[in-house]
């Protein structure tokens, strides 16, 4: 949660709030985020994040830094947009992989944060005619629907085999496998398990390794962005 500094209103049109979720799009691909749940009002918003990597105060720190210089820019104003460094709260939970269930995620001493977040969900949504707020609801990032169309788009550009078999005699860590895991671990909500099995890519653990190795290579990443549209 971040709050804009001094209480100012931040989110005062369609423009701020798509500048906003572009950027939370972006960090994700990069820092391989998962967004259960988002909330923007009027002065402040609110995340639900999956971390998998112990990334999010860098992450944090490109997408206000980002935000910030479009939103200075396109206002013509200077300094600080954003109040102090963001709160984050930790949630633990066996299924808070399912968004659909993220309501179970708090285990008894994060109840009260819970409820307070679910609180502003549910409210947001009454708010959206009325105050122009935008409100995520608690969905899943896509689900294993919207993964496989994806698979298959990004797979059919890179020349990637359709068929489960041709798929199984390429070697576990083939670079396309790589890039479309990547492109499905930064837009959806899939686990490691799920997508190591889809794309046989050996041990879960292993293809995410590949993946984080692709994300912080330069040229790792020029390929992701190159494929950013697809789909």
């Amino acid at each position: 949660m971040a709050r804009g500094d001094g209480g100012k209103r931040i989110f005062t049109c369609r423009e701020d709030h798509e500048s906003f979720l572009h950027g939370l799009e972006r960090v994700c691909l990069s820092h391989g985020w998962r967004v259960h749940a988002w909330v923007l009002m009027g002065n402040h918003f609110h995340l639900l994040l999956e971390t998998p990597e112990p990334n999010l105060s860098a992450g944090m720190r490109v997408l206000l830094g980002t935000f910030s210089q479009a939103w200075n820019s396109r206002y013509q104003r200077r300094g600080h947009v954003f109040q102090g460094r963001c709160k984050a709260v930790p949630v633990a939970g066996e299924r808070a992989e399912d968004a659909h269930d993220f309501k179970s995620v708090a285990d008894h001493r994060e109840e009260k944060f819970k409820d307070k977040l679910l609180g502003l969900i549910d409210k947001a949504g009454a708010k959206v005619m009325k105050r122009g707020s935008i409100a995520g609801a608690a969905v899943r990032a896509r689900g294993e629907k919207e993964a496989e169309r994806m698979i298959q788009a990004v797979g059919s550009k890179l020349g990637l085999p359709g068929s489960a078999e041709e798929l199984q005699a390429l070697r576990k860590g083939d670079p396309r496998k790589v890039i479309c895991a990547a492109r499905v671990k930064g837009n959806t909500s899939m686990s490691n398990d799920w997508l190591a099995k889809r794309l046989p890519m050996g041990h879960p653990a292993a293809m995410g390794q590949l993946v984080n190795r692709l994300r912080k290579d330069p040229a790792g990443l020029k390929t992701l962005k190159k494929y950013e549209k697809t789909f």
